[in-house]
């Protein structure tokens, strides 16, 4: 009988493999069999973070219904959101977001989901980063945190986004600035 949770050299169980490369079908075989949904490799990532990082929404969406940790980090401090977002993943970020994904949640560089979207911005209108970064800063993403190099998404959208979210990004800090100064004139 085959054991449904072996790891093979790098930590990764069948469920893992399924997950990265989209296989729902064999995935859910794999959770029928009572694999466990949230087995971690070396690295840190569990089937969820292989399945995000790969734009397999079906094998996401099949893993959340089985109540995989949405938040999980990797050994960098990486959550499967903050893949999703760095890759450019408008369906998978959305369908983490809708879940209750931490928008905020930091790495070990400090840095957030919006900071990995800005940062592989650069090749925005071909990759989907302007609508994730739109995605974020519409569910409050927080706009002036600094990552361990003390750069804030602004900074970052300088340096690495296309114009399109430079813009977004200006806009969105722009409205919290005016939101900020109106609750303060209200005290």
């Amino acid at each position: 009988k085959a054991e449904v949770n072996s790891k093979d050299t790098s930590g990764r169980t069948p469920l893992s493999w399924a997950a990265e490369y989209g296989y729902e079908a064999i995935a859910k075989l794999l959770l029928e069999h009572k694999a466990e949904v949230d087995l971690k490799d070396t690295s840190g990532r569990t089937p969820l973070s292989w399945a995000v990082r790969n734009w397999c929404e079906a094998v996401a969406k099949l893993l959340l219904e089985q109540k995989a940790e949405i938040n999980s980090k990797d050994t960098s401090g990486r959550t499967p959101l903050s893949w999703a977002a760095g890759d450019g993943c408008e369906v998978v970020t959305k369908l983490l977001l809708e879940q209750k994904a931490e928008v905020d949640s930091m790495d070990e560089s400090g840095r957030t989901p919006l900071l990995h979207a800005i940062e592989n911005g650069y090749e925005a209108e071909e990759n989907g980063h302007v609508s994730v970064v739109k995605l974020l800063l519409e569910q409050n993403a927080e706009i002036g945190s600094m990552d361990g190099f003390g750069l804030t998404p602004l900074r970052w959208a300088t340096i690495y986004g296309s114009n399109a979210i430079r813009k977004l990004v200006l806009e969105h800090k722009s409205a919290q600035d005016d939101a900020k100064n109106s609750s303060d004139s209200d005290t």
